[in-house]
């Protein structure tokens, strides 16, 4: 974004300014994934959706993974992906308990949840640059 042409590059600016410049950033809506896999979003629950601001994605809700679960519920598209492979700490079901599951997210959008079993898998909420 270009300054004002009142300002060169290392004048000081001020809050009022660099707050409606911030302001500029329109969100995108909420989206609910694709699920692949047998993968659904919990009933009751926060649905499984993505949105981005600026260039971070943010990634929520709750879902549940079938009885014999493949690791990957879902992919993100183009625009909503990072630069480079990813590791995230997710909650979710396993061997009958709760416990923190590794997911990696990749550059072609795909999220792999390591260790999946049937039953729930909480994605609220987490968030990553698309920008490196």
């Amino acid at each position: 974004m270009a300054l004002p042409p009142n300002l060169a590059t290392n004048d000081i600016i001020s809050e009022a300014w660099v707050d409606a410049v911030v302001d500029t950033v329109t969100p995108t809506a909420w989206t609910a994934v694709t699920f692949s896999n047998g993968w659904i979003n919990e009933s009751g629950l926060q649905v499984v959706q993505y949105r981005k601001e600026g260039d971070r994605v943010f990634v929520r809700g709750s879902s549940v993974a079938p009885a014999s679960p493949t690791n990957s519920p879902f992919t993100l598209p183009a625009g909503f992906r990072p630069p480079a492979l990813i590791r995230l700490p997710l909650v979710g079901l396993g061997g009958g308990a709760a416990k923190v599951l590794r997911a990696d997210l990749s550059t072609a959008g795909v999220l792999i949840v390591n260790d999946a079993a049937a039953g729930w898998t909480v994605f609220n909420e987490f968030s990553f640059s698309t920008v490196a």
